[in-house]
């Protein structure tokens, strides 16, 4: 590995044959993982339908933050993703069997026993993500601007 100085502090920083070996092994452990998710329910659909749930209410405000807002940074984008995360998981999902732990107005007992969430929680909790990333970006920047702390506790500089 070869050292590289940036200001006071030094990197490592691996080679290409490394970084080669690095993708090779995410890529086989990504697929076996994949592989072994398709086998606990017969629909790989189910896992479609979570991920492209997940997409919209946990990576979509991450992705508008970063191109349409500049002050968004990742104080703001970690506090937002563990939000979305956390409420996300709380407010359930039939398909995999989660039950809800946050009851939106409208939710539900199907005819099977099974609650059900009829208000739009996703945009919601998609709303929620964005707005918390913007707030904590804003609140991280006063805090490191205005000198309330030191800049060795600014870890995402």
């Amino acid at each position: 590995m070869k050292r590289n100085s940036l200001s006071s502090f030094s990197l490592l920083q691996a080679s290409d044959c490394e970084m080669q070996w690095v993708i090779r092994i995410s890529v086989v452990v990504v697929g076996m993982v994949g592989t072994a998710l398709s086998f606990l329910d017969s629909s790989v659909l189910v896992f479609w339908l979570v991920g492209a749930d997940m997409s919209y209410t946990i990576m979509f405000p991450q992705l508008v933050c970063i191109l349409f807002c500049k002050l968004s940074n990742g104080y703001g984008a970690s506090v937002g993703y563990m939000i979305a995360i956390f409420i996300r998981i709380l407010s359930g999902e039939p398909l995999i069997g989660l039950p809800p732990a946050i009851r939106f107005p409208g939710c539900r007992l199907d005819a099977e026993g099974v609650l059900t969430q009829y208000f739009p929680f996703r945009t919601t909790i998609m709303v929620m993500s964005l707005v918390s990333i913007l707030l904590f970006s804003w609140l991280g920047s006063i805090v490191f601007n205005k000198d309330l702390l030191s800049e060795k506790w600014d870890v995402f500089r």
